[in-house]
């Protein structure tokens, strides 16, 4: 038999917390909401007393948003599903680390889907390691100190940005190779990398290959990217002209 999960919801839209939980009564049998805020500083003062294992959190909220509740937390020893009406977020760069995101109006299928991963999570017991990178992320604007969590064979590997040289993506899955050397397989796939690092000075030089701008040793005139560690990727054509324009800002 399954556990009962504990799980808290912060919402400051009435009529938004009421439908989350009636789809979770519904649709997550192992998850119960013990708990409703629309006011983020209430349901941090009363953590100790909730002692969640799921919060579903949104985003944009009065007096206090869901990052800076996550902040604010003395201690995250439960798992975060932000929940959110805003596309514009960039909150792909929270994902890794977070649990998940939910986008308003709330789809049946993607909140199984959350919560099945909160679940697989604290079975694994790695909410304390994970959601520490995130704080450091929070507080890191350089992508040379930042750390992300790769989802691989043995669990998470957390790696520094600065440390990748490249994505191949493997069909469904991404090979990370690192400076060192060390091949990391990840269940995650290039688009999802891609979403995740474009921000921090990476390129899709082709639809297989995420290259990190700062490795690259040489551009030859056949389309070969030559990287700092002798490896080469593909430019794809359509990618040329993009290619040129961010190596000139290099």
């Amino acid at each position: 038999m399954n556990k009962i999960l504990k799980a808290i919801i912060i919402d400051d839209e009435y009529k938004a917390g009421a439908l989350l939980n009636s789809l979770i009564e519904e649709l997550c049998p192992t998850v119960q909401v013990t708990a409703v805020y629309q006011d983020p500083r209430t349901a941090l003062s009363e953590l100790t007393i909730t002692t969640p294992d799921i919060v579903f959190l949104d985003i944009e909220m009065p007096h206090m948003n869901g990052f800076e509740f996550v902040r604010a937390c003395p201690k995250v020893d439960f798992e975060i599903i932000f929940v959110t009406g805003y596309d514009e977020y960039a909150i792909d760069a929270f994902k890794i680390s977070a649990t998940d995101y939910l986008l308003k109006p709330i789809s049946s299928d993607n909140l199984i889907e959350a919560v099945h991963k909160a679940e697989s999570h604290i079975n694994d017991k790695i909410t304390h390691d994970r959601y520490q990178i995130l704080f450091d992320n929070m507080q890191e604007k350089s992508a040379v100190n930042r750390k992300i969590g790769i989802p691989s064979i043995n669990g998470i590997d957390f790696v520094k940005v600065d440390e990748i040289v490249v994505c191949e993506g493997d069909q469904k899955y991404t090979n990370v190779i690192l400076d060192s050397g060390t091949k990391i397989l990840s269940s995650y796939n290039i688009g999802q990398f891609n979403r995740i690092l474009e921000s921090s000075g990476f390129f899709l030089s082709h639809r297989s290959h995420l290259i990190n701008m700062s490795k690259i040793k040489q551009y030859q005139k056949d389309g070969t990217i030559v990287l700092d560690n002798g490896m080469t990727a593909p430019l794809a054509r359509r990618r040329k002209e993009e290619f040129l324009l961010r190596i000139k800002k290099i």
